[in-house]
């Protein structure tokens, strides 16, 4: 462990702590820990500096030898992970701090903990030093197994940095594992640090503010769950994020309320998230910039808030290594325990270049709703990835290469052939990052501006809501609330009802095939033999927990057996967990005269005397599905037309291609340009055109006609007034 100032870097070594010259490297003084009561040295545990105080954790807390614990489950480890276990906990804290005028080597203070003080939680501003006073989880629940629990004793406790002097202490709502402190808003936050390359014990759930003066309480969230450690910017407590997982987002420190951001595309208010993809550090934050890895070493650039970006070529360190100072980004060459196939295994330091290619994958227009109408949309044809321009507009990448895009559908004439070069090829334009890919030879180009919906119908319509499945007895009751659908009874008569919402069919479509599928929720013993009709209504209402509200409903004639045989094992959803065609149902449904694309269906299935097979409920993430493979499988709900601005991008191919194209444009049917001309040779080329006022309901129409040569197009951006 090491601290580096201005003046001096301090750096442990076993018992001793070096003060060494920045410029030189000569030792000027070396740093001692009280010794224990033996007569023995202790080791540093713990290294801060705080102004001119140097701040020492005395030894370790070594809690299974100080205890007379052993732990079963260490044995179990493999020798790689040894560290992963108890140990790992028994030097995560120390039992005391001492603090030494940083300079003369002086001690000024010594102050012990009543458990142990928390490495991650020791922090220090405005005038005083904050320690977490507790134990491990694993350690407290050892002990509390022996009855020598003393959990309501755990402390945050403050103290003058200068001279150990207690300031206040607290006792109560004491349950982190970090503190953090912010000197320009005077505030303490105590949270946890729970991570996947952390200790096991790091707490993952609840925040508290504390004001720094005086330990007053500002706010508290016990329900919040998130990676750590977090960071304070700002006026914001930024979580981290864990290997292809995103954040839970930012919450201001003053009042712990989530940061909103508006979604790019729709304009909705939603959380502001990072993600990252694979990596084994954490993420670090400068004044403009986080860094950490994800893959090689990953970035998210807080300026342009243009999502996740990469420094191809090297990776992250096992511990956070990326780090920005003086505009400069440090990346000196970091590996713990493992060497992993990068190009470049080198210290390195880069600096800003605005004019290079830089590329990232913005997770938060991933994130907007689906079936939402889609109010600004930018589309970078042949990009390897999203990017922010200099006016905050978001480009996103066509088709998607670099990771998740938002549910937009967008479909082109088969020939078309995507193709990207350097920017530095189109320099002389605007955006030329934009300019330099396109879709080649493009004659036809929909955009669907109503986002998809989450589920569709070949993949399968899952029941969404709790009246939407029920069953009914031979009585007559109906039970909307059961953990489990049975199909059905194992004595007796049962009934039960099933609907799907959101069927986007038009009327009289022709049905080729449709199935229920269902997973197993539970085993059974015996073969069944149901009976499966659909309700013969134009749109199916929910149930109701009303006598007789299923079997009181008109059913189709046609109906379909089933013969499902035992289900024994938990989770299965295969062909023996699916019904036989229900397409003849399904028809008479939609053929109904009262049917409209995005009705409701719903279907019945009773029997008798049969097994006890448990299936998944409505909101479960294995609930029943509902597939249909049609001729026009998700029918458009058209609305109202909407006036929109669209301008088109024609970025000039690599000269090397030669020749000059011309073509005309038309948009929703009609010619809107006439001889758009790109002339590779010399440059002359209409780079962009405007349309105002174009009318769309749900889906933008643009055609290409050629006239010379083949159509190319490197964006679209589509507002809606």
């Amino acid at each position: 462990n090491y601290v580096a100032t201005a003046d001096r870097i301090y750096i442990v070594e076993a018992n001793v702590c070096h003060a060494l010259d920045p410029a030189t490297g000569e030792t000027l003084a070396d740093f001692r820990l009280p010794k224990s009561e033996s007569g023995e040295e202790e080791q540093w545990g713990y290294i801060g500096v705080y102004e001119d105080v140097l701040i020492g954790g005395l030894g370790f807390a070594m809690y299974g030898s100080r205890h007379s614990l052993s732990f079963d489950s260490d044995k179990e480890l493999a020798p790689k992970k040894a560290g992963f276990g108890t140990k790992s906990l028994d030097r995560a804290a120390s039992e005391a701090l001492v603090g030494f005028d940083r300079y003369s080597g002086k001690q000024l203070w010594k102050v012990d903990a009543d458990h142990s003080f928390w490495h991650n939680g020791i922090v220090a501003g405005g005038g005083k030093i904050y320690c977490l006073d507790r134990t491990p989880q694993k350690i407290e629940d050892a002990l509390r197994r022996r009855g020598k629990s003393r959990a309501d004793s755990y402390r945050i406790l403050a103290f003058e940095f200068r001279t150990g002097k207690p300031a206040w202490e607290i006792t109560n709502n004491v349950f982190g594992t970090w503190l953090g402190y912010s000197e320009q808003h005077d505030l303490l936050l105590q949270a946890g640090a729970k991570a996947s390359d952390r200790l096991s014990d790091e707490v993952a759930q609840g925040m508290a503010v504390n004001r720094g003066a005086n330990g007053t309480l500002e706010w508290k969230n016990d329900s919040l769950k998130y990676a750590g450690p977090c960071i304070l910017h700002n006026d914001w407590i930024i979580t981290n994020a864990n290997s292809y997982t995103q954040s839970a987002g930012a919450f201001h420190l003053k009042t712990g309320q989530p940061k909103l951001v508006s979604n790019p595309l729709t304009g909705e208010p939603q959380p502001w998230t990072v993600t990252r993809a694979y990596g084994c550090n954490n993420i670090i934050a400068s004044e403009n910039l986080l860094t950490f890895r994800s893959g090689a070493a990953g970035f998210y650039d807080l300026l342009a808030d243009a999502g996740t970006g990469n420094l191809g070529g090297f990776k992250s360190g096992c511990t956070s290594n990326l780090v920005v100072a003086n505009g400069v980004l440090n990346a000196p060459d970091y590996t713990r325990t493992c060497s992993c196939a990068y190009q470049n295994q080198t210290s390195l330091a880069l600096v800003h270049m605005p004019e290079i290619e830089t590329w990232s994958i913005h997770n938060i227009a991933s994130a907007a709703t689906h079936g939402k109408q889609v109010e600004n949309l930018a589309i970078n044809f042949g990009a390897p990835g999203d990017r922010r321009d200099a006016d905050g507009l978001l480009w996103l990448e066509h088709p998607v290469v670099a990771g998740d895009s938002p549910p937009l559908s967008i479909r082109v004439n088969p020939e078309t052939r995507f193709v990207q070069h350097h920017s530095s090829t189109m320099s002389s334009f605007d955006r030329p990052w934009m300019m330099a890919s396109g879709a080649d030879g493009i004659t036809d180009l929909r955009i669907d501006l109503k986002l998809k919906d989450e589920h569709n119908l070949i993949n399968g319509i899952p029941i969404q809501h709790i009246n939407d499945d029920a069953s009914e007895d031979e009585n007559g009751k109906v039970d909307l609330t059961s953990s489990e659908l049975n199909l059905v009874a194992e004595s007796g008569t049962q009934v039960i009802g099933m609907r799907f919402n959101k069927i986007n069919l038009d009327r009289k479509t022709r049905i080729r095939s449709a199935h229920l599928q269902f997973t197993c929720d539970g085993p059974s013993s015996k073969s069944a033999s149901l009976i499966i009709a659909a309700e013969n209504v134009g749109n199916a209402a929910p149930f109701r927990n009303q006598s007789h509200d299923l079997t009181s409903r008109s059913l189709t004639r046609k109906e379909v057996g089933w013969k499902p045989g035992p289900g024994k094992k938990l989770g299965a959803a295969k062909t023996q967990q699916r019904t036989p065609d229900l397409s003849a149902l399904v028809q008479t449904v939609v053929n109904r005269a009262d049917w409209n694309p995005g009705n409701s269906l719903a279907f019945q299935i009773s029997g008798a005397d049969i097994r006890a097979a448990a299936w998944s409920k409505a909101g479960h993430a294995q609930a029943a599905k509902l597939i249909i493979d049609a001729e026009t499988a998700t029918a458009k709900v058209a609305g109202p037309a909407k006036q929109h601005d669209v301008r088109l991008f024609f970025g000039a191919p690599e000269p090397r291609a030669g020749g000059i194209r011309v073509f005309d444009v038309y948009a929703q049917g009609e010619r809107v340009a006439e001889d758009v001309t790109i002339d590779a040779v010399d440059g002359n080329a209409t780079t962009q055109l405007s349309l105002k006022n174009i009318e769309i309901e749900n889906e933008l129409h643009l055609r290409f006609v050629p006239h010379q040569g083949m159509p190319i197009l490197s964006g679209v951006h589509i507002k809606r007034h």
